[in-house]
């Protein structure tokens, strides 16, 4: 059971595949269903940080192109042209819960500096004292590299192990990780993440996002390592969060103090 309601402190990450619909607009509907899940989280005591992808789909979108660059230039021309609007996107549905978000850009530069990595920290904890939700996503348009945290996959395990986070939600448009000897049913809990594991892994098919099941695999490693339990679920679910509460099997957790990836 993934220990939702006895955490104190939750990262939940949002990828592209599921803030956007098939048609490249804006999944309306699971964004509330986030927000209002959030609202019930912080009603319960629990501090909230969102990491939120999305920002080149939505340059992309407003500047009318429809196949996902290649050039870093041009990825970065998107990014800076979506975060605005992504930011903008948050605080709009969150306004209806009387909730105000906080944006926060990093680079991995920001998270291996010492300095830098306890002004990130201290940042955080000060915006959540406010009862405010930091909304992370990478600073793609400063960054050197096309992609560095394999859709903010690893950005997320790494700002959970910054702030000492009990547990990484991360909802996508995938079940979990799936077992092909058995059906491609979702294997409920993993342990231990060895070999065998890493066999099952596959990167995404999905032009609009990045990394897929390698870099999800990675994260959990940081994770879990870190006194941080791990989920992989649908985003897309309008129950989600209930589920989870209730205990059912709708993803893969990943509890803390796992075998590191060999």
């Amino acid at each position: 059971m993934v220990p939702l309601s006895q955490a104190k402190k939750i990262v939940i990450k949002l990828g592209t595949g599921i803030l956007r619909t098939d048609q490249g607009l804006v999944n309306n509907t699971c964004i509330e269903t986030i927000c209002k899940a959030v609202d019930h989280l912080k009603s319960q005591g629990i501090d909230v940080i969102l990491v939120s992808s999305g920002a080149i789909g939505l340059g992309m979108a407003r500047l009318k192109i429809k196949k996902r660059p290649t050039a870093l230039n041009e990825l970065q021309t998107c990014a800076a042209i979506g975060q605005s609007q992504l930011i903008n996107l948050w605080q709009n549905k969150f306004d209806c819960y009387d909730l105000t978000v906080a944006q926060i850009l990093l680079t991995q530069d920001d998270l291996s500096s010492s300095s830098r990595h306890s002004a990130v920290v201290n940042t955080i904890n000060n915006i959540l004292s406010t009862n405010a939700i930091p909304v992370v996503n990478e600073n793609d348009t400063v960054s050197s590299e096309e992609i560095k945290f394999g859709d903010n996959d690893t950005l997320s395990a790494l700002v959970a192990k910054a702030i000492g986070a009990d547990l990484l939600l991360i909802l996508s448009n995938v079940s979990g990780l799936l077992d092909p000897n058995n059906d491609n049913a979702v294997i409920p809990v993993v342990s231990e993440i060895n070999s065998e594991i890493k066999a099952l892994a596959s990167g995404t098919q999905n032009e609009m996002s990045v990394g897929g099941m390698v870099s999800k695999l990675t994260a959990a490693q940081i994770a879990t390592e870190n006194n941080c339990g791990m989920f992989i679920g649908r985003g897309d679910d309008p129950e989600i969060f209930q589920k989870i509460l209730q205990g059912e099997n709708v993803g893969t957790y990943f509890p803390p103090h796992s075998l590191p990836l060999t």
